[in-house]
């Protein structure tokens, strides 16, 4: 990333010299009319806390010359941290630096979300970050208490006044003559900070009326944050540019008057790996950064001209959210594949089976993965059906919806976009015709498409029908919607079909969804006792609605058969799940087949005061079940964890299918790891509900981000209910958690990808209303709770 003015030795030398005279005098240690033919109905028959969050002592980890391992062991790559450069930061001693129009800048920007446009241009030899507007929010980490100083470089396009506000509060105005870049420093006041993180907004006022200028947004090149005693620069040092070596993606520069680091949550078995050499006597020193705990040591090692093998043992992390940081002295080190491995034991590999033939896409609204004895052993609803195909499946254990209702998550779902980026989030919304389906992408390829929906909002008015051959909505042709009719025209469907095409089959069951409507004998699996209550969706379609606002008083008898009633159904439509499974299996096609079985959202039963889903996105509604089959995967029946999405599954399965991936998915494959392999970095997950909140889905780590200024943190590994808000006291994993959702907020790397769809609109004509009305749509909450979302900021 070449992106600097000249060269200034002066402020090289004035650098060099602070922090050598830091370093003499101080010590080193510093994330329904019936259809034709129905199947007939079956009766029914630890680890440690989040980074050290109860201050368990940490044992010294153990730096030892590297030896090859054991032959009862493997080394898996956790974390290649020199492919990763958008996920390093970078320190002059205890100065910050925020590097913009470079890789990760989104980190320290939410991405952009709820700012103005911006992006990376080149001025000159200067990279940085313009914006449109006039205003841009930043979120920074403040390691320390007390004041700081804080310095920038930017420029206007004309003169204007240039606000800065930390924290809610003016801090100063400054004028900026546009003409070039420009270096302003300010004092923060440690009144303004806490440790965490500090608000920073930049926003240009007009001066003597030239308003022009300020239209014409601003550029930002770098921000510094660090002692007061930091010396004003008017231009990075030079090493900064190359700081992560970019000619070569396994290789990390660390200069001397630099660290590099990367925070991660810790895995068991975990070791830093790799090679390092310096052009003359130099020493790397590794440190372990956590909350609540002091920095340790890890290691110190020895650099020198010819390449060394190192190996820094991280055991006694395990579990936690760590930065680690690896700080040079004497010369520049250089780091060859740095990475975190895992050692395991030697297992035989997966085999990669052969491309499938055909697709089927099973898509259970509103199902809960809890309900289901593979998610949940203590599970009282029985799944008979689903249960005799999880011996040939895997289990992502770990999968999230985008969105917490069906039309937009179901849009994630078939083009592989996220909720902001297909613009599918409001009942008017329409999938554009730009955009290219999963059927589309196959259907082009070759293969024979049809959708069984029994959702209303996924039809063809909505623009959900592209790319498919067959397509039919129950509730638009008046056709009863219950699993027992879409089952049988499902394998009516696989019977008709031309047997020389391959297949992609998508189907859209709603049994769980509202109303709860279950035949009696399977409410009587989970509430014999005679009950006459208020809860019943007979001709009374919005009574969960109903219970939501309060309008509707419930005790905790009623309570007990609403969760019944929910149960009820899940068991209810596993039978016909089974039928169709089993039908699948009858006819040889599970043997070329792959096989997905998800849901667009759960369902919330009082986890966080409410009832029902649309409106909010915390895991009762996000977490989904999401069950794979790919014919010849060894294995049948594995849990597989890390975190993957909706928005994961087209890349996912076009893999398995042997089909090229197209440039403009924003979603990734998770295909390697259900074969036993290993992202080269943690993956995390974004969720969002409307336009107010985003969620970030990392390991034991979740961050609900309410607006620009409230956000809190989860364990979901001691804290699954989410209810023990760990911000305040865990500032590297809320900087950890914020830096990834940036990440995935921000534009995607490649040309192409995730390319933003038009927003397009559509009436809602009577008949359109009176069946959306039957499952409980209209007239919700959904619309009110994301507009209170959106005003918080």
């Amino acid at each position: 990333m070449p992106k600097r003015g000249p060269s200034l030795l002066r402020g090289v030398l004035l650098w060099l010299g602070l922090l050598a005279a830091c370093r003499a005098g101080a010590s080193r240690q510093s994330e329904t009319k019936r259809s034709a033919t129905a199947v007939a109905a079956p009766r029914p028959a630890t680890a440690e806390p989040l980074a050290g969050a109860l201050g368990s002592p940490l044992l010294a980890a153990i730096a030892r010359p590297e030896a090859d391992a054991p032959a009862a062991q493997r080394e898996r790559v956790h974390y290649a941290l020199a492919r990763h450069p958008e996920r390093a930061e970078l320190r002059f001693g205890k100065t910050q630096l925020f590097d913009f129009g470079s890789a990760g800048d989104a980190r320290y920007r939410l991405g952009g979300w709820l700012g103005p446009a911006s992006e990376s241009r080149s001025f000159g030899e200067t990279s940085a970050l313009f914006t449109a507007g006039p205003h841009l929010p930043l979120t920074l980490p403040i390691e320390q208490a007390g004041s700081h100083a804080l310095l920038m470089r930017t420029r206007s396009f004309g003169p204007v006044a240039l606000q800065v506000t930390v924290n809610g509060r003016r801090l100063a105005r400054r004028a900026l003559a546009g003409k070039s870049f420009e270096t302003l420093r300010f004092s923060v006041p440690g009144r303004l900070l806490e440790r965490g993180e500090m608000s920073l907004e930049l926003e240009l006022l007009p001066t003597r009326g030239r308003a022009s200028a300020v239209r014409s947004g601003f550029a930002l090149d770098w921000v510094q944050l660090g002692p007061t005693s930091t010396p004003t620069m008017t231009a990075l040092p030079p090493w900064a540019a190359f700081a992560f070596g970019l000619t070569d993606d396994e290789r990390v520069r660390i200069s001397s008057a630099a660290s590099v680091s990367y925070t991660l949550q810790v895995p068991d078995a975990a070791v830093l790996r790799g090679t390092l050499h310096a052009a003359r006597p130099a020493h790397l020193q590794v440190r372990a950064c956590r909350d609540l705990a002091e920095p340790v040591v890890l290691a110190e090692l020895a650099a020198g001209p010819a390449p060394t093998s190192f190996s820094v043992d991280l055991a006694a992390l395990r579990g936690e959210v760590v930065r680690l940081e690896l700080e040079a002295d004497q010369a520049d080190v250089v780091l060859d594949a740095p990475r975190v491995v895992t050692l395991e034991p030697a297992t035989a590999r997966l085999p990669t089976p052969a491309p499938a033939r055909n697709l089927l896409i099973v898509l259970v609204d509103t199902l809960r993965p809890d309900r289901l004895a593979a998610y949940n052993p203590h599970t009282r609803v029985r799944t008979p059906g689903l249960g005799r195909f999880l011996p040939e499946a895997a289990l992502m254990l770990d999968a999230r919806a985008q969105e917490n209702w069906t039309k937009p998550s179901v849009a994630t779902l078939l083009t592989s976009l996220l909720p902001w980026q297909h613009h599918v989030g409001s009942d008017e919304a329409v999938l554009p015709p730009s955009a290219q389906t999963l059927a589309e992408v196959l259907r082009e390829r070759g293969f024979y498409t049809g959708a069984f929906v029994a959702n209303g909002y996924i039809c063809e008015k909505f623009g959900f029908a592209q790319g498919f051959r067959d397509y039919r909505n129950y509730l638009h042709e008046g056709r009863p919607n219950v699993a027992q009719y879409v089952a049988a025209d499902v394998l009516a469907w696989l019977d008709a079909r031309p047997a020389n095409q391959p297949f992609f089959l998508y189907v859209h069951t709603v049994d769980p969804h509202v109303p709860y409507k279950p035949p009696p004998h399977f409410v009587a699996m989970y509430d014999p006792a005679p009950y006459s209550g208020p809860i019943d969706f007979h001709g009374n379609h919005n009574l969960l609605e109903k219970i939501k606002a309060g309008t509707q008083p419930i005790d905790a008898r009623d309570r007990e058969h609403l969760l019944a009633l929910y149960d009820a159904e899940v068991s209810y439509h596993d039978a016909y799940l089974g039928v169709i499974l089993d039908g699948l299996k009858a006819r040889g096609l599970d043997e070329n087949t792959v096989v997905v079985i998800t849901s667009d959202h759960g369902e919330e039963f009082w986890e966080h005061g409410s009832v029902g889903h649309g409106h909010t996105v915390f895991d009762e509604l996000l977490h989904i079940p999401l069950i794979v089959h790919v014919p010849g995967m060894a294995g049948g029946g594995r849990g597989v964890t890390g975190d993957v999405g909706l928005v994961d599954v087209e890349p996912t399965v076009l893999q398995a299918l042997g089909q090229s991936i197209p440039s403009t998915l924003s979603g990734q494959s998770f295909l390697p790891q259900l074969l036993g392999e290993q992202p080269d970095a943690p993956r995390f997950t974004v969720s969002g509900f409307m336009d107010g909140w985003r969620a970030l889905a990392t390991g034991r780590v979740k961050l609900v981000q309410q607006g620009l200024r409230h956000a809190r943190l989860y364990d979901t590994l001691h804290d699954p209910g989410e209810h023990h808000d760990l911000a305040a006291d865990h500032p590297i994993t809320l900087r950890y958690a914020h830096a990834l959702l940036g990440l995935a907020l921000g534009p995607a790397r490649g040309p192409g990808v995730g390319t933003a769809l038009p927003v397009t609109t559509t009436d809602l004509d009577a008949a359109t209303l009176a069946q959306l009305r039957s499952l409980g749509y209209t007239g919700t909450s959904r619309h009110r709770d994301a507009a209170a979302g959106s005003a918080v900021r």
